[in-house]
């Protein structure tokens, strides 16, 4: 049986992949607006504000999408993305060492994944990798056999 590709669906991820990048790209290449900068321009920061709003569901539809047809972690896939994650941390390091002559236990900490504010995906991906059995299987439950319905609780019960 061959598969058809699902155009719409796959339309539908680019521009949640755009929405992410907006989302990552607001408060970053655009100072956080606060309250001296409100009261200055107030439609900017509503805008920026409102921006983030409606760009943050992207991240949700991606993540449902990726689920819907099948996340399929693999070894090499999760190997890959530590070495890439150790390759530009180790690079980013090195400049920062280059620049500053000096480097800060927080960038060592981010670049072994032990900050708490850093690279949430990858711990989530990992944990994944780790329990397959208790997470990978729920996410694509409803992908294999939509018409079960002993599958819905156990997905309902993982948002809490």
């Amino acid at each position: 049986m061959k598969k058809t590709r699902d155009s719409n669906m796959e339309l539908l991820r680019l521009v949640a992949m755009l929405l992410i990048m907006v989302v990552h790209a607001n408060f970053r290449a655009l100072p956080k607006p606060d309250a001296a900068m409100i009261a200055a321009n107030p439609s900017s920061a509503f805008l920026q504000f409102l921006t983030e709003g409606f760009s943050i569901v992207g991240v949700n539809v991606f993540v449902m999408l990726s689920g819907w047809y099948g996340i399929r972690p693999r070894l090499n896939r999760f190997m890959e993305l530590l070495f890439q994650l150790l390759f530009f941390g180790l690079l980013c390091l090195g400049v920062e060492y280059a620049v500053s002559g000096q480097l800060p236990p927080k960038s060592i900490l981010t670049l072994f994944l032990l900050d708490a504010n850093a690279y949430w995906f990858v711990k989530v991906y990992t944990g994944s990798i780790c329990w397959p059995r208790c997470s990978i299987p729920l996410w694509n439950m409803p992908h294999d056999d939509s018409s079960s319905r002993c599958c819905w609780p156990s997905l309902v019960s993982c948002l809490y």
